[in-house]
């Protein structure tokens, strides 16, 4: 049930409805799931409630998180919570902590380019650096570009947008 319960989140969120996301996700009763279930569920309702402007409930989803658990979500939500900062108004620190985990562990982070390009976008906007952001998202892969648009958070989904139509024009 769980799986399928992160499928319908993701749809909603997908579609704009952070919220109804949030609503399905609560239901989950994450102590009754193994911890690698468990991170997975995390990690998808601490994005919904970032997404849905529930930053509180997020910083107590992400801080109820005991990794290790499966390496590819501890490092997903440790992102996650980078991103709350960058919600939170600490836009500078999180890039530099981002910038960190990258130099420390190149390899580990391949397979979460949405994760990062979301946070490096959303910091970058946050800074107030938006030609830059621009520039990033117009570098990244179409793959990533396109989770961007369905998944980002409000801000950064219309950046992706803007950006997909500008490569599309090319």
């Amino acid at each position: 049930q769980a799986h399928l319960s992160v499928i319908l989140a993701e749809l909603f969120e997908a579609s704009g409805k952070a919220e109804q996301a949030c609503n399905v996700l609560s239901r989950i009763p994450l102590d009754e799931l193994d911890p690698a279930r468990s991170a997975v569920v995390r990690y998808h309702k601490a994005r919904a409630q970032i997404a849905a402007g529930r930053l509180d409930e997020a910083q107590a989803t992400i801080q109820a998180h005991k990794p290790p658990t499966v390496p590819d979500f501890d490092l997903r939500i440790e992102l996650l919570r980078l991103l709350l900062q960058v919600e939170k108004g600490q836009a500078f620190s999180a890039l530099s902590a981002l910038e960190g985990l990258e130099k420390q562990s190149q390899l580990k982070l391949e397979g979460l380019e949405f994760e990062i390009a979301l946070l490096r976008t959303s910091a970058l906007l946050a800074l107030g650096r938006p030609d830059e952001a621009h520039r990033y998202l117009e570098a990244l892969d179409s793959k990533t570009l396109d989770l961007l648009a369905l998944f980002g958070t409000s801000k950064v989904r219309d950046l992706a947008q803007e950006s997909k139509s500008k490569k599309s024009s090319h």
